[in-house]
This record gives C-alpha cells, sequence and structure tokens, in this order.
C-alpha cells in the first residue's frame, strides 16, 4: 500500500495544497492576514475589550464596521483559494503537458494517468482506503510523542460533532437557566406585541444574519489557522506517511471521478412482429 499513499500524498502536493499561497510572498495572503487582524481588533472593539482615544461611536455602527471588514475578510480568503486554483491549474498543464483549463476535468486526467485501475475501480480503491483509515484509527498508538499527534489533540474533523453537542448543552442550560429565572412563554409574546410584528420579523432576520455571519467569519478563521498548523505538520511527513486529511480528500476525488461500467442492455425482440 505504499505506491497507494505515495500517489495520494502527491495529488494532495499538486492539487490540494495551500504551500504556494500561504507564504509571505504572496499580496493576497498579506491581505488575508490584514483584514484578519482588522476583524478581529473589530469585534474586540465592539465588545468594548478596548477602547480608542477621541473617537466616539455607536455600538450599531461598530456593529456594522465588523460585518464591513468580515466581508472584506471573506473576499480575500476567495481570492487567495482563487490564486491557488490558478497556479494549481497553469502547474499541472505543464506536468500534464495539456492545454485544458478547468481544475476538475485536470483531476480526471491526473487520475488516468497515476492511478492504475479504471475509472470504474475508482469506488473499489475508495473504499479499501476507507477501510484502511478506519483500522489505523483504531489500532493507532494516540501516546506517540510526535507533531501530528499534538496538532490533532488541537484541532480533528471529528471535533465537530463534540463542539456541535457541546453548544447544544449550553443551549439547554441557557434555557434551564432561564426558567428558573421566572422566563416563561408569554414574555416572548409581550415582547412581540410591544415592538410590533414588522420589527419583529426585522430584529429576527437582523440576529440570524448575524448568527450566519459570525459562523462564516469563525469557520475562515479556523480553516487559516488549520491550515497553517496543517502546514506546520507537513515538514514532519514522509512520502509513504498515511494521513486522514490527504487520504480524505483523495477518496472524495475518486468518489467524483467514479463511472459504472457501460451496462450491456439487451434488447428483446416480440416474435409476433
Amino acid at each position: 500500500m505504499s505506491q497507494v499513499f505515495r500517489v495520494v500524498n502527491t495529488y494532495y502536493e499538486d492539487f490540494e495544497s495551500y504551500d504556494c499561497v500561504f507564504t509571505f510572498k504572496t499580496i493576497r495572503f498579506w491581505l488575508c492576514l490584514i483584514s484578519l487582524a482588522f476583524f478581529i481588533l473589530a469585534m474586540l472593539w465592539r465588545f468594548e475589550a478596548f477602547a480608542i482615544p477621541h473617537v466616539n461611536v455607536s455600538l450599531s455602527n461598530r456593529t456594522i464596521f465588523i460585518f464591513l471588514l468580515e466581508f472584506c475578510f471573506l473576499m480575500s480568503c476567495f481570492s487567495l483559494n482563487l490564486l491557488r486554483d490558478e497556479i494549481v491549474v497553469s502547474r499541472m498543464q505543464k506536468k500534464l503537458k495539456t492545454n485544458e483549463k478547468k481544475l476538475s476535468k485536470l483531476k480526471l486526467i491526473w487520475l488516468q494517468k497515476t492511478v492504475g485501475v479504471g475509472m470504474d475501480g475508482y469506488l473499489s480503491l475508495a473504499k479499501e482506503l476507507d477501510q484502511l483509515l478506519d483500522l489505523r484509527k483504531k489500532h493507532n498508538n494516540n501516546f506517540s510523542p510526535s507533531l501530528q499527534t499534538i496538532v490533532h489533540l488541537i484541532y480533528t474533523s471529528d471535533a465537530k460533532n463534540r463542539i456541535l453537542a457541546l453548544f447544544i448543552s449550553v443551549s439547554a442550560a441557557t434555557v434551564a437557566l432561564s426558567i428558573s429565572a421566572g422566563s416563561n412563554i408569554n414574555d416572548v409574546f409581550s415582547f412581540i406585541q410591544e415592538t410590533g410584528w414588522y420589527q419583529f420579523f426585522i430584529l429576527d432576520a437582523t440576529i440570524a444574519f448575524g448568527i450566519f455571519a459570525s459562523v462564516v467569519g469563525i469557520r475562515l478563521m479556523a480553516w487559516m489557522v488549520y491550515v497553517a498548523l496543517y502546514k506546520i505538520s507537513d515538514k514532519v511527513k514522509g512520502v509513504n506517511d498515511i494521513d486522514h486529511f490527504r487520504v480524505s480528500l483523495f477518496i472524495n476525488q475518486l468518489l467524483l471521478a467514479y463511472t459504472f461500467k457501460k451496462a450491456k442492455i439487451t434488447v428483446s425482440v416480440d416474435e409476433n412482429n
């Protein structure tokens, strides 16, 4: 299987790695970092973690300022990702000796030239890799001292379920504390009657948008941190090392490229005709 993991690692380096853009030589990377820094500072300013002398801005205007900076951060991240794709396309056109400009088509060409099975065999290969990952995870020595182990302690894809469970628990605890403090459903209806349905709808939509924007911003920040940590852990990986993240990306691409075998359809002829 060492040859398979060589293929997986090569695929990651060719198509998925951000090493070509996550560098201080890239202007868009600097823009991404600067917009992120201002975005974080704006949030701290909004929640009055610090004050700017001789600047008097209302909390509502500070909130609008946060959303504007988050939009800049969002656009810088998308721009950085587009730059990565442009670099990958240019590099793979030379490597594969083709004029194809679509990244998805270049991935298909790469698989056809690199993987030693046909497109109808990608599903079997994906299943074998997935089973191998499960066995590796089941019998892995979690106490081995390595940089990759430390990174996994900080963040793993499996942590999403634990974070969601923690969020639900906190929400349930908040509701329970509110009820114990004497709040009930009548308070909600009283609030709606006082503010009016239209204003309540606007308030509800604003809160929903704020939560959505906050989640997007946090996810992008987590993405940048994860890529940076992953880039550091890359330094200690060998070409034959098993990596769950890389194998998952490769499995996903195999599933996208998988095609069924051509079916042989037998046409029955009616003897009466």
